[in-house]
């Protein structure tokens, strides 16, 4: 190829004074998958003809880069380049000169490698990296996974191997951007509420600084961030030292949202519906996150009856207690309703009512008890919760 035809197809050709500069992609037509010492590599092996006058001068150039050859684990990442490479060297005995790693093209001393929990082994095979997943020099992203929060470390090292073969003496210098494989982190809710508190206190978390809360759905309702606080939900954003955060929510039990189910006698169990709407920027990803909150408080006080009697009849009061009108009262075995409420003079008001009942109803029953006759009215109460 002419020098127009290679830059036409990808390569890069340039020469100095000084240097011969040869570029091509890892998937470009001319290069070669191999493996050295189980790592995979591209090899490119190319010569290059200048002529000058009568002269004519070739230039045998190779060029191989590892395609791989990391290894994962939850806390580690491991890196391995073959020590020896064959495309560059005519005989594998090389004597090393000098072996330095580096993050972002820049080459670290050995008290920034070790501060940093970096680790760099020379075997006879393998030149060895090991970075811790978290470590400096790297960074954390979010990405969504079928609607599941997962992230992924990313770091871009660098090795600068050294060595000598005859006369000659090489400086083998690689790049190799890493991303570990995605790792699930499924935000947690924890339910801090304190139930005599009567509000919902809740928790979302942790996401990286990358995530944005976006809206809330509480039961039916759909809310922005700053409606929901113009609600009086309290939502609010909480960023760590390290840069992750989490997310409180705070909605009052007795809001129209919050569902009640009641065990009786004096139980009820308050239910918060919730579905948290969130993103990843700037990409704009969008995810959800579902939660059923619930807090349990004895805080039913059940209807209660007063009375007296006198030589003609009963004379009952019923208190409602906090749950309103939430069941119907019995007077014996009949409900209290239709013509009964005219025949005992029921009388109520917002709290309560009070009847009259006469010894000689139907509803009251005659007791003997020791030798005594007694006269008995029972009123009963049906929930209806």
């Amino acid at each position: 190829m002419t020098v127009a035809q290679a830059m036409t197809n990808g390569y890069g050709i340039n020469t100095t004074p000084t240097r011969i500069l040869v570029r091509a992609a890892y998937n470009s037509t001319e290069s070669q998958p191999q493996v050295i010492q189980t790592v995979p590599m591209a090899v490119l092996r190319s010569t290059t003809f200048y002529k000058q006058r009568w002269m004519v001068m070739m230039v045998d150039t190779a060029v191989t880069c590892p395609t791989d050859g990391t290894a994962f684990t939850e806390q580690m990442i491991t890196w391995n380049v073959p020590r020896v490479l064959p495309p560059l060297v005519p005989t594998p005995q090389i004597t090393t000169l000098d072996v330095q790693m580096g993050v972002d093209g820049r080459k670290l001393d050995p008290a920034t490698i070790h501060s940093r929990d970096y680790k760099l082994d020379v075997s006879p095979q393998l030149i060895t990296v090991k970075i811790p997943v978290g470590a400096v020099g790297g960074y954390y992203k979010s990405h969504v996974l079928d609607n599941t929060y997962v992230i992924s470390y990313s770091i871009e090292p660098m090795l600068e191997h050294t060595w000598q073969d005859g006369p000659e003496k090489t400086k083998y210098t690689v790049l190799h951007p890493i991303t570990t494989p995605f790792m699930p982190r499924p935000p947690v809710v924890t339910n801090h509420t304190v139930p005599k508190a009567r509000v919902f206190n809740v928790t979302l978390g942790t996401f990286l600084p990358d995530v944005e809360l976006v809206k809330i759905i509480v039961g039916p309702e759909t809310l922005t961030v700053p409606e929901a606080n113009l609600k009086g939900y309290n939502v609010q954003e909480h960023v760590f030292p390290n840069g992750s955060k989490t997310y409180t929510l705070q909605v009052p039990f007795e809001d129209p949202n919050v569902k009640q189910k009641v065990t009786p006698p004096d139980t009820r169990t308050y239910i918060l519906p919730l579905t948290y709407l969130l993103k990843i920027v700037p990409e704009n990803t969008p995810f959800t996150h579902p939660a059923v909150v619930e807090a349990i408080l004895k805080d039913i006080i059940p209807p209660t009856v007063t009375g007296y009697c006198d030589g003609a009849a009963f004379y009952t009061m019923v208190t409602y207690g906090n749950m309103g009108r939430n069941w119907i009262p019995f007077v014996g075995s009949r409900e209290l309703g239709g013509s009964l409420l005219a025949l005992y003079k029921y009388n109520a008001n917002s709290t309560n009512f009070w009847m009259t009942v006469p010894y000689n109803s139907v509803d009251a029953t005659y007791e003997v008890s020791d030798g005594t006759l007694k006269c008995v009215l029972a009123v009963l109460g049906s929930t209806h919760y």
